[in-house]
């Protein structure tokens, strides 16, 4: 069998191209995961067990540019607690008290998942016509 080589014209600048979409990309792509945690925060907040406002109130987007969602804190150091279940001690006891799981977090990134989904579809698709 012959030995044949294509040879494609263009092809490194292509794939450099392609490397240097892919790096910018990762800048935009963080700015869209913050969305998920604008998205699921609210979400969170209207399904927290209490209407108190302190749980509802200690559920932040973690960090200025972050995805994270945080939850708990000084203003609510029981919210990991109410939110997977476990004990809790007391105010100026001894003693734990058990308390049963009432799941909001997750629930909330179940329910804001198809939008951010949407939402980083949309953008990234933005991103890569803007580039061409």
């Amino acid at each position: 069998m012959a030995n044949s080589a294509i040879e494609v014209k263009g092809a490194r600048e292509l794939a450099f191209g392609f490397g240097a979409l892919q790096s910018s990309l990762g800048v935009e792509v963080r700015k869209l995961e913050h969305g998920a945690a604008v998205v699921v925060v609210p979400i969170a907040k209207a399904l927290a067990p209490y209407d108190s406002g302190r749980l509802s109130g200690a559920i932040k987007i973690a960090g200025t540019t972050g995805s994270g969602i945080a939850f708990g804190g000084p203003t609510a150091p029981h919210g990991p607690v109410v939110n997977f279940g476990g004990t809790i001690p007391r105010h100026e006891s001894g003693t734990l008290t058990r308390v049963r799981s009432q799941e909001h977090i997750y629930a909330a990134i179940e329910i804001g998942e198809p939008i951010w989904l949407q939402m980083m579809a949309e953008g990234v698709s933005r991103e890569i016509v803007r580039r061409l």
